[in-house]
């Protein structure tokens, strides 16, 4: 079954998401992790891409990356990616596919939310158990950001954050209010029923509720504790619907 092309609205910014094929540790040491960082730099300027930020973990990645056509993100992605493969393949003496799927690509309309990626990314090792100091982890741009050595997130003045005016990115999720996190909901919910052509969420729809959970899921950087809570469910069933959500995800792409 032929991969239907990516279709965007307006935006240039997108976190990307990916991981080892069958959860591997792809990234499972230094060097494996420093040789991706490098491809990702070597590679941006090819590709007039932009990294505001990263973290490399043992087996997957995120990024918060700047692009301005999404043709040139995917030949981006393409390129760091089967080159990575490539070496981790000959370094481990295997064969077949490294990473799980084509990379996943969640566009961000606007800043508010492009803080919040920022924050969830820059977290990811601590929420992983790989450190407790983000300050000392190596494999993400946190450090170019708490030391506040980088007076720009983007080179082409995109968003221009000098030395006076830059927040501390730590503080930004304390500064959220509840009424933020459901406005940021509404709008998945009322995509959510565009999408499945229905006129209102019934959450004892199985396919409704998964569908919204894993939407909710993809797009925010909530727990599933706070997801349960502005949906009215349990968290046992956040997680039941974010495996069946995986699971079908899995049967489509063998489709």
């Amino acid at each position: 079954m032929p991969r239907k092309p990516r279709i965007y609205l307006k935006t240039n910014f997108f976190h990307v998401i990916n991981q080892g094929v069958n959860r591997e540790y792809i990234f499972n040491n230094d060097i494996n992790k420093k040789q991706y960082i490098k491809l990702l730099f070597d590679n941006k300027d090819k590709y007039d891409i932009d990294i505001i930020s990263f973290a490399i973990m043992d087996n997957h990645f995120h990024l918060l990356i700047y692009a301005e056509k999404i043709e040139e993100l995917s030949q981006y992605m393409k390129k760091v990616n089967g080159v990575y493969a490539l070496m981790y393949n000959k370094t481990n003496n295997r064969v077949g596919p490294v990473f799980r799927e084509r990379f996943k690509s969640q566009p961000i309309y606007d800043e508010r939310y492009l803080f919040q990626c920022i924050l969830y990314i820059h977290r990811n090792p601590i929420k992983a158990g790989i450190t407790s100091n983000l300050d000392e982890y190596e494999f993400a741009s946190t450090t170019q950001y708490s030391l506040k050595k980088v007076t720009k997130i983007l080179n082409k003045n995109i968003i221009i954050m000098e030395e006076n005016e830059k927040q501390d990115f730590l503080e930004v999720e304390k500064e959220m209010t509840e009424e933020e996190v459901k406005n940021i909901i509404n709008k998945i919910i009322v995509q959510t029923k565009k999408d499945m052509h229905i006129t209102s969420i019934d959450k004892k729809d199985k396919k409704v509720t998964i569908k919204l959970v894993d939407e909710i899921r993809k797009n925010t950087g909530i727990t599933m504790e706070r997801i349960a809570k502005y949906l009215g469910i349990s968290k046992s069933m956040v997680y039941r619907c974010i495996k069946l959500a995986e699971k079908n995800e899995g049967i489509n792409k063998k489709s």
